[in-house]
């Protein structure tokens, strides 16, 4: 209930779709995978990628709860969304990489990614567990409300082609465009690890 509001929202839809998800304009139109609760949010959220582009090639994924909020947040998107993941405008836009819990939050964040980050949840955890819970990764601290002009922004982990692990890349800009894998604990400020070309340990930067 509460789901597929808005122009086309839902369009020739074969997949599954939770309560209160897919609601804006275009929002998981021609959609074929399982959405979760509270997701898909926003203008052109979760619209697949078309089959001229190879997304008659591409594996079954679920985007779990609560999960893709934002206009154009996992837009053309073809791998697993964890719960909590992929919040503000055009975040995982062109995502192929598997996202983690809480991971890739802010404008364009782990937009054009490639590999896999954080640590998978695809069910909501327990609330009163949260010492246990993975904190997250590729999220900006600051978030960017306002950006005059987003396409020159340059969002947390946007273009990453490598695996970053839990609790990694925090702040403006951080791990844009990173090359090599980025350990747990790892890149916390504004444009840490920018454009990295090593690979990063455990608690570095």
């Amino acid at each position: 209930s509460g789901s597929c509001t808005g122009e086309m929202a839902c369009y020739n839809n074969t997949g599954k779709i939770g309560d209160n998800s897919c609601n804006g304009p275009f929002a998981c139109t021609n959609n074929a995978i399982e959405i979760g609760n509270g997701s898909c949010n926003g203008n052109s959220t979760c619209t697949p990628l078309p089959d001229d582009e190879g997304g008659d090639n591409v594996s079954p994924y679920i985007i779990a709860d609560n999960s893709c909020i934002g206009n154009h947040a996992c837009h053309k998107n073809t791998a697993y969304v964890s719960v909590e993941g992929c919040i503000g405008d055009r975040a995982c836009e062109g995502n192929r990489g598997n996202i983690g819990f809480k991971s890739c939050d802010g404008l364009k964040s782990c937009s054009g990614n490639m590999a896999k980050i954080g640590t998978m949840v695809m069910d909501a955890p327990d609330d009163d567990d949260t010492d246990s819970q993975p904190t997250g990764s590729c999220v900006v601290i600051k978030k960017v409300d306002q950006v005059k002009d987003p396409t020159s922004y340059a969002g947390v982990c946007e273009g990453n082609v490598a695996d970053i692990n839990d609790g990694s890349c925090f702040g403006e800009e951080a791990c844009y465009e990173n090359k090599k894998p980025i350990g747990s604990k790892s890149c916390f400020s504004k444009r840490s690890c920018y454009q990295n070309d090593g690979r990063i340990r455990n608690g570095s930067c």
